[in-house]
C-alpha cells in the first residue's frame, strides 16, 4: 500500500502556501503537518497518491433524487435535478457523485470546471497527478461521544 501525500489547498494561486503531511499505510490518526509553498510540498510526491483538500465554499455539495440505480444514469440526471439551485449553466459544472445511500439519494459535489482545471493546473505545471480533490469540509473527523471537531 502507497503512503498519501494531502495537501490543502487555500486558492488557486501557485506563490500562495499550502498545508500538507504524508500519510504511511501503518498510522492510524494523526499525522505531522508541514507548512510550504506547493513545489515545495510537491518534491513530497513520488511514489506516493496525492489528495488534494480544495476549499469548500468553492464547491456545492448536496443529494439528489434520481430515478436510476447505476452510477452513470445518475451523473447524467444529476444535474437537470439541481438545475434550479444553481445560478451558473450546466454546461460551465463538474459534477460528481458519490455512493449511492440507503435511502436511494446520490450524493454530489458541484464546481466550477474554470475553478477545477486551475486547481489541476498547479500540479500538471509540476508533472504531479492527482487521485482525488476533495471538499476541505469533508476532511474533517467525525464527531462521537468524547470528541468534536
Amino acid at each position: 500500500m502507497r503512503e498519501i501525500l494531502y495537501i490543502r489547498l487555500r486558492s488557486a494561486d501557485a506563490a500562495d502556501p499550502v498545508e500538507y503531511c504524508i500519510a504511511r499505510p501503518e498510522a492510524a490518526a494523526s499525522f505531522a503537518v508541514e507548512r510550504a509553498s506547493l513545489a515545495t510540498a510537491l518534491t513530497q510526491a513520488a511514489q506516493r497518491r496525492v489528495v488534494v483538500f480544495v476549499p469548500s465554499a468553492d464547491v456545492r455539495l448536496a443529494c439528489v433524487q434520481v430515478p436510476a440505480r447505476q452510477l452513470a444514469k445518475a451523473l447524467k440526471a444529476a444535474p437537470y435535478a439541481l438545475e434550479e439551485q444553481l445560478a451558473d449553466d450546466l454546461d460551465d459544472l463538474h459534477f460528481a457523485l458519490g455512493t449511492r445511500l440507503a435511502d436511494a439519494r446520490w450524493p454530489v459535489a458541484v464546481i466550477a470546471q474554470t475553478r477545477m482545471q486551475a486547481w489541476l493546473a498547479l500540479f500538471q505545471e509540476h508533472g504531479v497527478e492527482v487521485d482525488a480533490l476533495i471538499p476541505d469540509v469533508l476532511a474533517l473527523a467525525v464527531p462521537d461521544e468524547a470528541h468534536f471537531s
